[in-house]
């Protein structure tokens, strides 16, 4: 059953057209102008409803797919292994650190008995104890690599939040466009396709309704859809080092 948080079609195009009409207002245009001289990056938005609209639908289809503990500490200990160039036996002991924090972490989010406030403390705690068995299975000088690159991480999504959906949504073609030379006739569709996904993704986020959690399930799940979307654009191969390329900067983003 599709959830009553997530935006309907008609509630999300209007919120598109609602950002494209502020954003010219913001700079000056009158809105009695605005239909005649941006009728272009008009037709824009609505290509990318139309975006909005399949991923909708496939979406309510089972999208919101949740990862289980185990997971998203073998995610968490890909990344960190990648990151500190551990052996398999280093590696192994990491997982069952981070595997134990992930079930702890995880425990105390889905308590219902407990207040925010007492989830928070639990994730807190969880998290010290997380570092404390780190520091017994990394090395000083790597478990400083650690924290400098949590702190990269940091960064680069604080950067991301304060762009608007088209401006990551440029920013993502352009990279896609300098790592896969798309064709003259790949560059629009690719270009649409991430505008529609990120007009979408801001309206989630903007939901006041829906929980952290079930805004983290969203967003995967779009994210999912676009990746189906991109193998009806993108030649195999492109497809493939775009999943490489991909994977590695979630990885850098958790």
């Amino acid at each position: 059953m599709q959830s009553k948080n997530i935006f309907g079609i008609e509630a999300t195009f209007r919120l598109f057209l609602h950002l494209y009409v502020k954003r010219f207002h913001f700079n000056g245009v009158k809105a009695k102008n605005f239909k005649t001289k941006h009728m272009n990056s008009l037709k824009s938005i609505a290509l990318a409803g139309l975006v909005v609209m399949s991923l909708n639908g496939s979406f309510a289809q089972g999208g919101s797919k949740q990862h289980t503990p185990q997971e998203r500490a073998e995610r968490m200990t890909d990344r960190m292994s990648s990151d500190l160039n551990l052996d398999q036996a280093k590696k192994a002991e990491l997982m069952a650190v981070n595997l134990r924090f992930v079930e702890a972490a995880s425990k105390a989010k889905e308590d219902e008995n407990l207040s925010e406030e007492e989830k928070r403390a639990q994730m807190k705690a969880a998290k010290d104890v997380h570092h404390a068995e780190l520091a017994t299975v990394l090395t000083p000088e790597q478990m400083e690599k650690l924290e400098e690159m949590k702190e990269e991480r940091k960064e680069l999504r604080a950067e991301r939040k304060d762009m608007t959906p088209e401006e990551r949504a440029a920013k993502l073609t352009e990279e896609m466009n300098e790592l896969l030379s798309l064709s003259d006739q790949q560059y629009p569709q690719v270009s649409q396709l991430n505008l529609g996904v990120e007009m979408k993704i801001e309206a989630i986020r903007n939901d006041t309704e829906m929980t952290p959690e079930r805004k983290k399930e969203f967003i995967h799940g779009n994210r999912k859809d676009q990746m189906h979307a991109l193998s009806n654009i993108l030649t195999p191969e492109q497809l493939e080092k775009w999943k490489a390329a991909k994977k590695e900067m979630h990885e850098n983003n958790d």
